[in-house]
């Protein structure tokens, strides 16, 4: 997203937990900048779906599998189920109310796409999915 970039790599970040000491090497990678929701191949089968909040720019991905169907991938909108249930935001969000704006939008997408939301911070989650050499299709 064009505002994570801005932040991640402006002058004056804002943020305290972007280090360029870390990843400023890629500012003059080349790289697409998104101003919102993006289409990767047109067909909707991948789909950056922009839900704010954690960062500025911070967003999920909405996979459509042929057999397994759509799921979505949280990043760090959810880290647990009650997190979701109490729609609990972390002290360290860069913003809680769009994030809880996020919350609200992308449960709202859920529903609409009959997707299943994978919490990828989850232990719990995590015990339940294949492995490699397994896979989703």
């Amino acid at each position: 997203q064009r505002v994570e970039q801005e932040v991640a790599f402006g002058e004056d970040a804002g943020v305290a937990f972007f280090l360029k000491e870390f990843y400023g090497d890629l500012a003059e990678t080349p790289m697409r900048l998104l101003d919102g929701d993006h289409d990767v191949f047109g067909d909707g089968s991948v789909r950056i779906i922009s839900a704010p909040g954690h960062t500025p720019g911070h967003q999920v991905l909405l996979v459509d599998l042929p057999e397994t169907g759509k799921v979505l991938l949280s990043g760090d909108l959810y880290h647990f189920d009650v997190s979701r249930e109490l729609r609990a935001v972390p002290h360290f969000n860069t913003d809680a109310e769009a994030t809880r704006a996020s919350m609200d939008r992308i449960d709202a997408l859920l529903e609409a796409e009959g997707a299943t939301l994978w919490l990828e911070h989850s232990l719990a989650f995590h015990d339940g999915l294949k492995l490699a050499p397994e896979r989703y299709r």
